[in-house]
């Protein structure tokens, strides 16, 4: 009897081969023992069933099955067992041997006269399987010799051929599978050998002293499979069994009668292993696959089996069936009683569970009726910003730590500013100075990497801003290529990487950056000039003229390295040769002192009581030869490729010159991040190892740097990695032990695991410098913007693309602006002129900067070709006369406020190229003349904000006004040197400033779900402040009028009085200055942020919560977006009051709330405090409580999405449950908590309707686990409400996700009964006989019994179907995952048992849900109910004609269809390439 699982196992993988097998090797010789002793064991047995006259064959079987376990009950044949078995061998015996290195089976016949030897191959090579379709159709033997018996019975001739087969069994020969790897033949051990030594050899050897001779074959369709998955070997079906199938069916065939008996044999073989199977835990699908083969084999014997054998499969079918049956009933009477155990509802006191634990809540509602968590807040301003980073002429100053905090502050836009600053004011003349510094260039790319990450976070979707940080990058990577090649000549020769066309698409509105790009433009054309055309750092391939192989062959450094590397690995090779030596003369001398020992046997009885001889497990020789048989060594890779240039590259980035490797880093992350977001040809292929980690060159790395990015790495596995590592030393020689270096490099990109490639050579930045337009109108226009490679022409004949949307004159003259690169600026003066273009339109606008800001390619003077006529001025004049008339035009209506941001555009664009003074000058004057009309029209629309009568139209006159606020500053928005003029008088600065306020204060405090341009316009305005923040500066100094001026048209209570100052450095963005004692009334300190342009009047926003108010979470929760008008609060512990009341238009009275405001324990975002809002209408003071200070407290469904108002004006503490929707309502139909504070009251929880009066079941009590437990099927408990009526005495439970609701009836025996299916309760029996095993379902059957009596199913359904399932060995477990989905669907089933099936709503959902409900439940038994497994009721279900005919799937059901689909079994192959 088989009591190891795990070898029993192993049989039935081998013998049966159900679906699912293992997936490495599991060959080992206990295993195929076990296997061995079964058949032995089955054909000792079915000997004794057989007739008397047939029983001498037998014999002889037994005798060749007990010689063939007794010859390879080890790793190898063993000569003196061959030897004996051939000496003890009669005429009639047969002799089967596995030679397990060749691959072969031999079988050994002898008879009177003559001894034919067969020979054929056991197991197919691995293409042979893959390949196959089906089963193999194979033949055996392949090979079949006859010698005369006088030969066999030669000593010589038995001792020579025991030797060969038994050396054949392990020497591994050239018919081994050669896999050749770096130029080195391994030997390939996840394939199998071809048997040639012994189908060919052996054979040859033997027609030498015989004949060939032709002897019935037999046919078998062969099963086979290859299956790994990580790790050494994969599974391939035992070579054993094959050789016992072979050999006994060969033997019995040609006998009378014998093919039948051998199909009775492994038949009888199939029963005896179920049987075996029983006595052990197998899961069911092994005990259901056995029970079925096993029939099968029955059937297809049909009427000739034997009465014993009908017997023997009958009973281990039956005990089968009996014990799969056992189990699914057990499972079935699980589902039934699910509930059972739980339901006791006469033991309950209701009454008692009504009073609320409250553990988490309590302390809080207690601090807040005692007021202890209401401190007031200090009034003293000290503002405490991060040091600035402009004007640092020494770059060293910019550690990492400093940008880092920088760049991550609140204030990252200054500090982002302040940095492109410093680069254009300060970089070249400190990288001049540091060209020879050793950390100069470390520097350099720190900064690149910190300002990139920060900058391209922070300048998502603005192209404008984009295009300055791509300059930035540019201006920082040309100072560090100059400190590169000053500190690395060589590079000098190569490519810059960078084409020189690729900051043409940038767009730049100033002087100063234009120049910039002009410096580094030029500085490209002279690195090409200098650089080897062709000559690539990134090229694919190593040769000679690789940078690498070039800096090694001037560099002494890498050449005594790459000898010492050599000098090491000669001497390991040398150690390697000498251990393989030594372990051979081990591997010799064990099985020398094997040979030298006998055997030890030890006796055993069988079932019939017969004693045979067995090998003791302590045998000392067989200890010794699975001693040798285990020898392993480890091979030697020659740790350098033998390709002399990749040699030479390997070891010049073992340590590559560091100013190099940054070099190469930031060019690659620089064109690789920014310029080439995607690349949809990557090369794919993993890398098995990087250099770095290469450990046969480990000691010789040098680190450079923390993440050098762009790193050697290998396309193949090394020996040392692979299953190759190790030889067997039986085999081994000093060729297969001592290997080339087997890896392949490549530069590897270790940031985005994907190769270097040279496609950065063709990239391209126009993407990030798009403009894009908006879904409207315009939006199939967008190519327009996009280039200027169509032309006049092609817009008249492509007429027939016009949008309907728009006029044929409006689609002509749009798409004409960029038709042709060198006539845009004159495009648009026609365009201007003729008044076709709508400038009320965004998409114009976009359009229109477009043209003007992008830089596009250099002329050989020096200007851009593309904007020529701007530094012309006779063409600056005409192009001012033109707007000006446009202004003229629009100036009626505020509406043209986009059409006036068009003029201020193309104005600002053409000062910052224009050099005549006229020019200049009138340009100047055309936008003090868009100011004066903007500003106009900014004041009209501050005199309507207060006729707003909704929430959403208030909102909508603030976006308008921070919009003009915009466009009126960006009048300013010129060049510094030219802005002079623009800062004349005090009236400038007024407006200056007070739109700067008025913009600040009116901005939405979230603007991530308001549109681009509007983000991009307020991002532009913070720009602006920080361009001109010097010159306000100066002008403040000068004069403070201006500022007094812009602070009283915000603050009519404003006093000037002391002189306005500016604080200490890093704080100096701030000017202080206070108002003038008057009265009554205190000086009151003013504080003026000329950055973000915040007002503090003591400390507080004027008329606006501070920012940590308005992001807080309570606060978002409640107001959303909405920023309120706020004025001092005069409520003790109060910081802010509304200043008027909100909330009047929802609420019954007519009337609002006041709102107070108080933040206290304020430290971060991270850490926002806790913010106390209180409101008060009449005298009735409510205080709302955090919603999550109720968790677990109350049911979830009324804490999520709810409002808590503890009422604080009293001291009852009453605490008013509304719906967040419905906040400031109060209504009687509201749950309310009565809340006690003492510890001897109860605290309790009620609903009011009418005299009804309902109170909820404590989340923490027995009655609410009760109901729980009975609906959990449903529902997560935390989402149930369990309410009891004490003047109805009715216990009632809501499941208000899934829409459901039970009571508690007041039959004899309580049950839960449905609301919503009036008659039905919860099912005692909780089993549909089928989808056994899905916890989340709920049965109900008819209250009052009937015959058939009425069962339905409900069960719930999300669309995505997320599923928990826990399998035991018997069946699995399923459950439903809802999470904290609002809302729940649930489909209902009727159980029909005359049809035998669930019937659903009808509909294709219902359908597919439950087809696959049936396929995840499946079972190897047919259901109960259907009569049908899960899987074949599935099946059955997605034929029906009702599947197959729909007109249009949802998404519902197109994610219940891949879910079905994601059921089916795949293969994967290894390595998936070739496939």
């Amino acid at each position: 009897m088989v009591k190891s699982k795990k070898k029993l196992l192993f049989v039935i993988n081998h013998v049966f081969m159900p679906l699912k097998l293992p997936q490495k090797d599991d060959l080992d010789e206990e295993n195929e023992q076990t296997l061995c002793k079964i058949v032995y064991e089955t054909a000792q047995e079915f000997e004794d069933a057989v007739p008397a006259e047939e029983r001498p064959r037998w014999n002889r079987l037994l005798k060749m099955l007990q010689e063939f376990m007794t010859a390879h009950r080890f790793l190898k044949l063993s000569k003196d067992d061959i030897i004996r078995s051939l000496k003890d061998a009669q005429s009639g015996d047969v002799l089967a041997f596995l030679i397990r290195a060749q691959n072969a089976g031999v079988i050994i016949r002898k008879g009177p006269e003559s001894v034919v030897f067969e020979m054929f191959e056991v197991s197919p090579p691995n293409e042979a399987i893959m390949s196959a379709e089906s089963r193999l159709n194979r033949s055996f033997p392949d090979q079949s010799v006859r010698i005369p018996t006088d030969v066999f019975e030669d000593i010589k001739f038995r001792t020579e051929l025991a030797g060969f087969l038994a050396a054949m069994d392990t020497d591994i020969l050239d018919s081994a599978p050669i896999t050749v790897k770096a130029k080195s033949a391994v030997t390939e051990v996840r394939d199998t050998a071809h048997p040639r030594y012994i189908t060919q050899l052996l054979t040859d050897i033997l027609r030498g002293m015989g004949e060939v001779v032709e002897v019935p074959r037999i046919a078998k369709r062969v099963a086979d499979d290859i299956l790994w998955s990580n790790t050494y070997k994969p599974w391939r079906r035992s070579a054993i069994w094959l050789v016992l199938r072979v050999a006994l069916q060969t033997t019995l065939v040609r006998r009378s009668s014998g093919q039948g008996r051998y199909k009775e044999l492994i038949a009888f073989l199939h029963a005896r292993i179920l049987q075996l199977s029983l006595k052990l835990d197998l899961p069911n699908y092994f005990i259901a696959c056995m029970q079925r083969k096993t029939a099968r084999r029955l059937a297809k014997l049909g009427s000739i089996a034997p009465p014993f054998l009908l017997q023997s499969i009958q009973d281990a079918t039956t005990m089968a069936q009996s014990l799969l049956q056992e189990r699914w009933k057990a499972a079935q009477e699980a589902q039934a009683t699910s509930l059972n155990s739980t339901w006791a509802p006469s033991v309950l006191d209701i009454a008692a569970d009504t009073v609320l634990s409250l553990h988490n809540s309590k302390e809080y509602l207690l601090e807040s009726l005692q007021g202890t968590h209401r401190k007031s807040a200090s009034n003293t301003f000290t503002p405490n910003h991060l040091p600035r980073l402009f004007g640092a002429g020494n770059f060293a100053n910019f550690s990492v730590q400093l940008l880092a905090i920088a760049f991550i502050s609140d204030d990252r836009l200054t500090a982002l500013a302040d940095f492109e600053q410093a680069v254009l004011d300060n970089l070249s003349d400190w990288a001049t100075e540091n060209l020879f510094s050793d950390d100069s260039y470390l520097l350099i790319a720190s900064c690149m990497e910190r300002y990139s990450d920060a900058a391209s976070k922070a300048y998502s979707s603005n192209p404008e801003l984009l295009s300055i940080m791509i300059l930035t990058l540019f201006k920082l990577w040309v100072e560090l290529d100059r400190i590169a090649i000053t500190q690395c000549p060589l590079l000098a020769k190569f490519s810059p990487e960078v084409p020189c066309t690729l900051l043409h698409p940038l767009l730049l509105r100033t002087s100063r950056t234009m120049e910039a790009l002009d410096h580094v433009e030029k500085y490209l054309r002279g690195r090409y000039f200098r650089a080897v055309p062709g000559q690539s750092v990134f090229a694919s391939t190593i040769d000679e003229a690789s940078f690498a192989v070039q800096y090694f062959d001037q560099s002494g450094y890498h050449q005594v390295l790459k000898l010492r590397i050599e000098e090491t690995a000669r001497a390991q090779r040398l150690n390697k040769i000498t251990e393989l030596h030594a372990l051979k003369a081990r591997y010799y001398g064990l099985i020398k002192s094997a040979e030298d020992c006998e055997h030890e046997y030890v006796t055993e009885e069988d079932k019939q009581g017969r004693v045979r001889k067995i090998m003791s497990p302590q045998c000392r020789r067989c200890k010794l030869e699975k001693q040798a048989l285990a020898m392993v060594i480890v091979v030697h890779e020659w740790p350098l490729p033998l390709d002399p240039e990749e040699a030479k590259a390997v070891v010049f980035e073992l340590a590559p010159p560091l100013p190099f490797a940054m070099w190469r880093k930031v060019t690659y992350t620089l064109l690789r991040e920014i310029c080439i977001p995607a690349i949809a040809d990557a090369l794919k292929q993993p890398a098995y190892m990087q250099l770095n980690s290469c450990p046969t060159l480990m000691l010789f790395h040098h680190q450079i740097g923390q993440d050098p990015r762009v790193v050697l790495a290998s396309i193949s596995k090394s020996f040392g990695v692979s299953h190759y590592r190790e030889q067997n030393v039986a085999g081994a020689t000093e060729a297969s032990v001592c290997v080339n270096h087997g890896l392949k490099w490549k530069l590897f990109d270790s940031s985005r695991c994907e190769w270097v490639t040279q496609r950065i050579s063709k990239c391209s930045i126009e993407d990030h410098c798009i403009l894009r337009l908006h879904p409207g109108r315009y939006q199939s226009l967008q190519y327009a913007v996009s280039g200027t490679s169509h032309t006049s022409n092609e817009t008249m004949a492509n007429q027939a693309a016009c949008p309907t949307e728009l006029t044929l004159h409006e689609f002509m003259a749009f798409t004409k602006i960029r038709s042709g690169p060198r006539l845009q600026w004159l495009n648009i003066m026609s365009e201007l002129r003729s008044g076709s273009l709508n400038l009320q339109e965004e998409a114009v606008y976009s359009l229109i900067s477009q043209a003007v800001w992008q830089m596009g390619p250099s002329a050989l003077d020096g200007r851009r070709e593309w904007h020529i006529e701007p530094t012309e001025w006779s063409f600056g004049e005409t192009l001012l006369v033109e707007l000006r008339d446009v202004l003229l035009r629009l100036k009626a209506n505020w509406r043209n406020v986009i059409g006036l941001q068009v003029i201020t555009t193309v104005t600002s664009r053409l000062l910052a190229s224009a050099t005549d003074a006229v020019v200049i000058e009138k340009g100047l004057k055309l936008l003090r003349e868009v100011r004066d009309i903007t500003y106009g029209w900014l004041n009209k629309l501050l005199e309507k904000l207060g006729d707003a009568e909704t929430e959403d139209a208030l909102q909508e006159n603030r976006i308008r006004i921070c919009e003009m606020a915009a466009i009126c500053r960006g009048t300013y928005d010129i060049d510094v040197d030219k802005a002079w003029a623009l800062f004349s008088d005090t009236e400038d600065v007024a407006i200056f400033v007070h739109c700067a306020i008025l913009f600040n204060y009116h901005s939405p405090v979230q603007v991530s779900n308001l549109d681009v341009r509007f983000r991009n316009l307020l991002v532009r305005d913070r720009r602006l402040c920080h361009v001109m923040e010097p010159l306000v500066i100066h002008c403040i100094a000068q004069s403070r009028e201006g500022l007094d001026r812009a602070i009283l048209r915000v603050w009519k209570f404003y006093r000037p009085y002391f002189p306005c100052k500016h604080l200490p450095m890093p704080n100096d963005r701030w000017v202080v200055t206070s108002t003038s004692p008057s009265g009554m009334q205190k000086s009151q300190a003013v504080h003026l942020d000329l950055l973000s342009s915040q007002l503090l009047i003591d400390g507080k926003p004027l008329g606006r919560l501070p920012q940590a108010i308005l992001t807080h979470p309570t606060y978002t929760r409640i107001f959303g977006q909405r920023s309120l008008d706020v004025i001092p609060a005069d409520m003790p512990g109060m910081d802010f009051e509304t200043s008027s009341p909100i909330g009047f238009d929802l609420d019954d009275h007519g009337s609002g709330y006041q709102v107070f405001f108080a933040l206290r324990n304020f430290i971060s975002k991270d850490d926002p405090g806790q913010l106390v809002i209180r409101t008060q209408r009449d005298a009735e003071i409510l205080e709302l409580i955090p919603h999550d200070v109720f968790k677990n407290d109350l049911p979830a469904i009324l804490v999520e999405d709810q409002t808590h108002w503890l009422n604080v004006s009293t001291s009852k503490g009453q605490i008013e449950i509304r719906d967040l929707k419905s906040k400031w309502k109060s209504s009687k139909n509201n749950w309310r908590i009565q809340f006690c504070q003492d510890d001897h009251g109860s605290s309790f929880m009620e609903l009011k309707n009418g005299t009804l009066i309902q109170k909820l079941i404590d989340p923490r009590s027995a009655t609410m686990s009760m109901m729980a437990a009975n609906l959990r099927p449903l529902e997560d408990p935390d989402y149930l409400i369990v309410t009891f009526s004490a003047t109805s005495s009715r216990l009632v439970v809501s499941l208000p996700r899934l829409g459901l609701e039970f009571f508690l009836n007041d039959e004899k025996d309580p049950s839960l009964e449905s609301a919503n299916m009036p008659g039905m309760i919860i099912d005692a029996n909780q089993s549909s006989e089928t989808m056994i095993g899905l916890q989340s379902q709920l049965i109900l059957r008819e209250r009052v019994s009937s015959e058939p009596c009425l069962r339905q199913v409900i069960i719930p359904f999300t669309p995505d179907t997320h599923l928990t399932i826990s399998s035991s060995i018997h069946h699995c477990s399923i459950s439903l995952v809802t999470d904290d989905r609002p809302n729940v669907r649930y489909l209902i089933y009727m159980i029909d048992p005359m049809l035998g099936r669930l019937e659903g709503d009808g509909t294709m959902l219902s359908k597919l849900y439950k087809a696959y409900l049936h396929a995840i439940t499946s079972h190897c038994l047919p259901d109960p109910l259907t009569g049908r497994t899960g899987t074949e009721e599935a099946l059955e279900e997605l034929r029906s004609a009702g599947v197959m005919s729909f007109q249009k799937l949802g998404d519902s059901e197109r994610l219940m269809l891949q879910k079905i689909n994601e059921l089916t079994p795949q293969r994967e192959y290894y390595p998936s390439h070739l496939k």
